[in-house]
């Protein structure tokens, strides 16, 4: 499922930047361009990303999982409360307004209006922040986030890469 998904977002990527090659950005709605940047900025990111989540349960057999989350936003809270938050929204924005693009290439006629877009990617927007204060332990008591074996990965990897 896992080589599915990932064959899935290569190829989805590929035809991104194909279709930026092709379109100049000034051709572009306003919408059009935000749909884009979250493109971008997700494309830019994505692929670190799984690699830190699923890289370690694949090589070394270490799983992330919240408390690997807890990890990151504990011991670097200045890079990645902001990257989680941006990550979140850019995926939610490009999401909901791909979903009334590929309707109507299918012929479906599916109106995703501004409102609407706008409306949801604020909730989404609030959803992951308060999500993230949550798990960052600022909401509630959380375990210890250095006491986990992501953590420990993690800091030793940190540690050979200083010397």
């Amino acid at each position: 499922l896992e080589v599915l998904l990932m064959a899935s977002l290569v190829a989805h990527a590929a035809i991104g930047v194909l279709r930026i090659r092709r379109r100049p950005r000034g051709s572009l709605t306003l919408r059009s361009r935000w749909h884009r940047y979250a493109g971008i900025f997700l494309l830019v990111f994505v692929f670190g990303h799984i690699a830190a989540v699923r890289g370690p349960s694949l090589v070394l057999d270490v799983y992330p999982q919240f408390s690997g989350l807890s990890f990151t936003m504990a011991a670097f809270p200045w890079f990645f409360y902001p990257y989680y938050t941006l990550l979140a929204t850019a995926g939610f924005f490009h999401g909901l307004n791909g979903i009334g693009i590929a309707a109507g290439r299918f012929g479906v006629r599916l109106r995703v209006t501004q409102r609407m877009l706008t409306t949801c990617s604020g909730v989404a927007l609030v959803a992951t922040v308060l999500a993230l204060l949550a798990f960052g332990g600022q909401l509630f008591e959380v375990a210890d986030p250095m006491d986990n074996d992501f953590a420990r990965l993690a800091l030793k990897l940190i540690a050979d890469l200083a010397g």
